[in-house]
């Protein structure tokens, strides 16, 4: 397991964040700050789960996303995937 980043919720215009237009949300770089905090905000229309957008969260790349457990892979489930061009959440590859 290795972090990839702190999530952290902001409401203003954070330095250097990008724009999203796949999950509707402006996002930093967590590899430019030595604590890897990304900071994100989320468009009212964006399809991400809502219970992402006001929360920290840590995010870990894993082997295996079932291994993960509980109700993260409940939300992760429940998310509707061909908003992002998948079927299935075993189709969805996070690589940009």
């Amino acid at each position: 397991m290795e972090l990839l980043h702190i999530g952290v919720p902001a409401t203003q215009e954070m330095p250097g964040e990008k724009y999203k237009d796949a999950i509707k949300c402006y996002i930093t770089n967590p590899d430019e700050n030595e604590y890897h905090f990304e900071y994100f905000r989320y468009m009212q229309d964006s399809p991400m789960p809502k219970q992402i957008w006001n929360n920290v969260h840590v995010a870990y790349k894993v082997e295996n996303l079932k291994e993960v457990g509980g109700i993260f892979w409940e939300m992760l489930k429940a998310t509707d995937w061909k908003q992002f061009g998948q079927d299935r959440l075993d189709d969805f590859k996070a690589d940009g």
